[in-house]
Formats: C-alpha cells, sequence, structure tokens
C-alpha cells in the first residue's frame, strides 16, 4: 500500500512541473505558456520560463488551460480510495481478525486521504491564483504599474506566409538584490 501511494505521489510531482504554467490559447497567432502575473480590461501578462513578461491581447485569447488540474484530477483517485477504506474501517464487525483490518483499513485511509488532500491542496492553489490573476480587476503585475511599457504590447497582423510572433516583450520584473 506504501508503494502505490508513493507511486501516486511520484506521478502527481512529475505532473506538477509539467502543469505549473497556464497555456493560453489565441485566435490568431501561437499558444503562450506561462505564469498569469495579471490582467487588465485589454491585456493579460504572462511571465514565460525565461521570466521574459508578455501583454497578450484579450480580443485574441481563445481558450486558457489553467495550471493545477492535473494535480486535482490525479488526488480524486487517491481521495477515493481513502473514502472506501474509511467506509471499510468503520463498519460494525465481530471478531479479532475484522478489529485487525478494521486498523489497516484506517492506516490506508489516512495515507490515501493525506496523499489525496495535499495533491488537491496543492492544484487548487495553482489553479485558483491563475484564475485570479486573470480578472481584469488585478491589474497588470507591480512591476508594471505605471510604467510606459506597461500599455498593450503591439502584435503585428499575421501575413499569410509566416507563423506570428508570440508577443512583444515587456520590461521583465527588476532582479532581486542580496
Amino acid at each position: 500500500m506504501k508503494r502505490v501511494v508513493a507511486a501516486w505521489l511520484a506521478v502527481l510531482m512529475l505532473a506538477q512541473g509539467a502543469c505549473a504554467t497556464a497555456k493560453i490559447v489565441r485566435a490568431d497567432a501561437v499558444d503562450v505558456e506561462g505564469k498569469i502575473a495579471g490582467g487588465d480590461t485589454d491585456n493579460v501578462y504572462v511571465v514565460d520560463g525565461e521570466e521574459r513578461t508578455f501583454a497578450v491581447p484579450r480580443r485574441n485569447i481563445r481558450d486558457v488551460d489553467h495550471p493545477g488540474n492535473v494535480w486535482m484530477a490525479g488526488s480524486a483517485p487517491l481521495l477515493g480510495v481513502a473514502g472506501i477504506l474509511t467506509i471499510m474501517a468503520t463498519t460494525d464487525c465481530n471478531g479479532e481478525e475484522c478489529g485487525i483490518l478494521q486498523a489497516f483499513a484506517l492506516v490506508g485511509a489516512l495515507l490515501y486521504g493525506g496523499a489525496g488532500l495535499a495533491g488537491f491542496t496543492i492544484g487548487y492553489s495553482q489553479w485558483s491564483r491563475s484564475v485570479a490573476n486573470l480578472d481584469p480587476a488585478v491589474g497588470p503585475p507591480p512591476w508594471l504599474r505605471g510604467h510606459p511599457a506597461s500599455g498593450p504590447a503591439p502584435i503585428p497582423a499575421p501575413a499569410a506566409s509566416t507563423v506570428p510572433p508570440l508577443a512583444a516583450p515587456v520590461d521583465s520584473p527588476p532582479a532581486p538584490r542580496h
């Protein structure tokens, strides 16, 4: 049982790296992948893996796949098994063997439930933060507020024979000082 829980946690940890960013599907250009740092009425600001900030016009966004949904979906089977084991541990039965089985079911429920709850919490935290940052009321990220470059980044209309650019980068956040 410990190996199964460890295997699920390993799968979820691998999925963490694969789903820590949002994927923004655009109607007129290539998709953008990164962390949603904020948004205003005209743009969504996305920070890519190289810490560059891009302004993606809202009018061009077709769909947003937020991070965290893999964590939540992967945790659901663990929570389901924990629920079944909890029911097994709380049913009435007689005899010494039944008491031992109930104890094992309770331990299993705690292991599966703890792993499932941890994974679901991580996923929900990522998902809700990404969804909240998409709200126009959030505004641009702090490092762009009041900066002249915080306006919409111009994205040229795609030519028929070329691949459209990702988006024009805006100033990135300042490097932390140590």
